[in-house]
């Protein structure tokens, strides 16, 4: 895999090692038998990260999988057949996590080439899902998948604090263009956290060079994009369930309501109202 290592030394990594550590951890918050295969079969292992250290971006991809997982699950319950469409997809295997669920007529797991490269390697594409080689922002893969005619859910996982405003926005807008109505899943890191990225526990060892660009100050701010962004849900990382499994320290973090309210990872459904083209 050393073709892949400036992938794999990126934030590419991180979710898959922290659900292979979940998953053999006590009550664990998720459980992804393929996690650790696949970290194995990239040369790395449990101890690539100092789960101690690194305890915040551990549990919270963990707890930011585990809702979105849920999120996923709810939305093909009440809209099969349906089809669902990841973006900047990586190396999750959500699909087969979730048991590669019935109601789900295709599932599509996009991103760009190198990593659809290696995804091809570690996830073997199965009946109902396709690895698209393309950029998020190529509305090729909107119109083709408009032709499908079917209830659509994208997923944005761990991606949008990447982003710039203005690239989120076209995004939105091409979609109710070229898509048609969609529901969407995604996480932002506080609006304090752009520009901060050097604090994060993970992203600061690993790449130096990458920067959060795109946060929310609160939920509601998403309606601002695009008059075709509705809100329908939101919530706070540290009010999940599970969130008792971020350490001592952090904990009492979010207790104090300034930073309860404005230091918190939101995860966030949106309706993206088509729009004619």
């Amino acid at each position: 895999m050393k073709k892949y290592n400036n992938l794999l030394t990126s934030t590419t990594l991180i979710p898959l090692w922290a659900k292979a550590i979940e998953s053999v951890s006590e009550k664990p918050i998720l459980i992804d038998k393929n996690a650790y295969p696949m970290l194995k079969s990239l040369g790395y292992d449990l101890d690539y990260y100092d789960k101690n250290k690194q305890n915040p971006s551990q549990v919270g991809c963990c707890l930011r999988a585990k809702w979105i997982d849920d999120e996923t699950l709810s939305f093909i319950d009440n809209n099969s057949p349906c089809q669902v469409i990841q973006l900047g997809a990586g190396i999750d295997d959500r699909f087969r996590r979730l048991g590669m669920p019935k109601g789900v007529k295709y599932w599509y797991d996009l991103d760009l080439e190198e990593v659809a490269e290696m995804r091809r390697e570690v996830i073997p594409e199965v009946e109902r899902n396709e690895i698209i080689s393309m950029n998020m922002f190529d509305t090729t893969w909107m119109k083709r998948l408009k032709g499908n005619d079917l209830p659509t859910l994208i997923i944005i996982e761990g991606v949008m604090m990447y982003l710039q405003e203005d690239l989120i926005r076209d995004l939105f807008i091409n979609i109710s263009t070229h898509l048609g109505d969609a529901v969407v899943l995604f996480d932002s890191v506080p609006a304090m956290a752009v520009g901060n990225a050097k604090y994060h526990d993970s992203v600061k060892k690993y790449n130096k060079k990458i920067e959060y660009t795109w946060g929310l100050k609160r939920a509601l701010d998403v309606e601002k994009l695009s008059h075709h962004v509705v809100l329908l849900k939101s919530i706070l990382m540290s009010d999940l369930p599970q969130a008792n499994k971020f350490n001592f320290f952090l904990r009492i973090f979010y207790k104090i309501p300034y930073f309860h309210n404005n230091a918190n990872q939101l995860l966030i459904k949106i309706n993206i109202k088509g729009d004619k083209e």
